[in-house]
């Protein structure tokens, strides 16, 4: 047997073909499996009290060179570390470096570098572009092919390293996955602005089908917030200018914030009001249900729209909704009808693979919006690309006044446009790397946080509420202006994309005054608002 003195380890390793090996050992060096009865060295130390037991390292990685010439760092020598005591990142593909594991480093300009970006094959085949692709440094800024952000202006073509090894590390990904005809798609197809209304109603008759008693029984709303009793409607109000709308032939429903089309479907409604529910919406819920995403408790039916000027954020998607909602008082858990019916397996335009909705909460990352959230995902198996929820739901395309035609939700690689975007809302620059609308006809982009369908699609605007403490007339949910000022606090909120601009606002229905949501819940201002008779 070979004995090896590696200056990563403070015992000898011992080179041999091990048949007994635990099931998850791994290799220190690349972090990568061990496979059973190939050459591999293990620490020398067999005795059970060690901690060294479980030391492996393949052979390959046992002969390294010890310092290497990199393109992306060519001032100075990278040398190999074998184990990192604080939590780095790899500077060309951006994942964390795990410990034990080797990496290639430069003390004098703090440059760390996995081994996989650190060596990889000099010459590259890519789906994504017809000619082999060559390792080179970056000197300039121009985009990557393969995701769309900035990089080289000095070669017609590049990927980053992480873009294309992504693609290349497993045969599965070049085929994508096999599509399910039951699977839902989004975004929602402008052919099929219901689908979001049948995923509640496929949602509703397994519940009332549900084995669990509990979860079957459903109890009819049956008034509005003013107290009107709901009637029946068998057609679309023949066409009349009622309720707020979201195309010329929709009424949204109250209840979970989706257009209503009838016929096929009747529905209940308070025309006085403008208040209206789908069927299901209105009869078809059960009070009672135990959901998935919140298995230790059951959660109760709360329906919201009684209250227009109530709001809550939805767990899954973190928007603010007003419409009806499943909550666990206990837990301060509340998700809106529409995730509550989403599927536990998607298909998104984005991506050529399905994406699972994960199982855990957690600050996540978002490969659409670029932000961390504390939220639910949905996750490719295969490439580890995920999305938040809420981005998910972003609709595919939207309507703008400032734009004659259809603005398209865009997302990397943005190709054949010469230069950068600029939104028209806030001025500021758009990263190309992030999810935005834009209208190739008349180049028109917006940030898709800019935009008021984006920010307040699971809100009913239009709500009529009275305070007589806060003001005279009566005011009116609506979404707040880029030149907002409240009449209350006298705050300025001029940054579209600061999070409070996520909430409604309250405008006066006879003149200019406007107050924000936050001040109604101040000064006594919660308890006074109600409902205009």
């Amino acid at each position: 047997m070979e004995g090896l003195n590696h200056p990563s380890h403070k015992h000898p390793l011992v080179l041999s073909k091990y048949t007994n090996l635990p099931s998850d050992a791994l290799c220190y060096g690349c972090n990568e499996a061990i496979i059973t009865n190939t050459n591999v060295y293990r620490c020398s130390t067999t005795s059970r009290y060690s901690s060294c037991t479980d030391i492996f390292l393949h052979q390959k990685c046992s002969t390294l060179p010890p310092y290497i010439q990199h393109n992306f760092h060519i001032q100075h020598m990278l040398h190999l570390v074998s184990h990192v005591y604080l939590q780095y990142e790899c500077h060309l593909c951006g994942n964390s470096l795990p410990s034990p594991q080797f990496f290639y480093v430069c003390n004098i300009c703090s440059i760390w570098i996995c081994l996989k970006c650190a060596l990889p094959e000099p010459d590259l085949n890519h789906a994504s572009h017809n000619h082999v692709l060559t390792l080179l440094p970056l000197k300039s800024l121009q985009f990557c092919g393969a995701c769309g952000s900035k990089g080289s202006e000095d070669y017609s073509y590049f990927a980053h390293i992480k873009c294309a090894l992504s693609a290349t590390e497993s045969g599965e990904e070049d085929v994508g996955d096999v599509d399910d005809p039951d699977l839902v798609h989004f975004p929602v197809s402008d052919n099929n602005p219901l689908i979001l209304y049948q995923l509640i109603q496929k949602f509703a008759e397994n519940l009332t089908t549900s084995t669990d008693k509990r979860s079957r029984k459903a109890d009819k709303m049956s008034h509005c917030g003013n107290g009107h009793s709901l009637i029946i409607f068998f057609d679309n109000l023949n066409n009349e200018n009622v309720g707020e709308t979201k195309s010329s032939d929709h009424i949204i429903c109250d209840g979970c914030v989706q257009p209503i089309q009838s016929p096929p479907d009747y529905f209940y409604g308070c025309r006085d009001c403008n208040f209206f529910l789908h069927s299901i919406c209105a009869a078809g819920l059960p009070r009672e249900i135990q959901h998935e995403s919140h298995p230790q408790h059951e959660l109760i039916r709360c329906d919201q729209p009684v209250k227009p000027n109530a709001f809550f954020t939805c767990a899954f998607c973190q928007n603010i909704c007003n419409g009806i909602f499943y909550s666990c008082k206990s837990c301060s858990f509340y998700i809106d009808l529409v995730c509550a019916a989403l599927p536990s397996k998607i298909k998104h335009d984005t991506h050529k693979h399905n994406l699972k909705l994960d199982d855990l909460y957690g600050y996540n990352h978002c490969d659409g919006c670029r932000w961390r959230s504390f939220c639910r995902t949905l996750r490719c198996e295969i490439c580890n690309y995920q999305i938040h929820i809420g981005c998910a739901r972003k609709p595919g395309r939207i309507k703008h006044r400032w734009d004659e035609h259809q603005l398209c939700l865009m997302y990397p690689p943005v190709k054949g446009h010469p230069h950068d975007f600029n939104c028209e809302q806030c001025s500021v620059d758009i990263n190309p790397n992030h999810w935005f609308y834009h209208c190739r006809k008349c180049d028109t982009s917006f940030h898709a946080e800019c935009l008021d369908q984006v920010r307040f699609a699971n809100i009913k605007c239009g709500a009529i509420v009275k305070d007589d403490d806060l003001h005279q007339h009566s005011l009116k949910i609506s979404p707040p202006g880029p030149k907002f000022k409240c009449g209350s606090c006298g705050f300025y909120k001029k940054d579209y994309r600061r999070p409070y601009f996520t909430r409604p606002i309250l405008t006066c229905v006879s003149c200019k005054f406007s107050v924000c949501y936050d001040c109604t819940y101040h000064n006594g201002h919660k308890n006074k608002i109600k409902l205009l008779n």
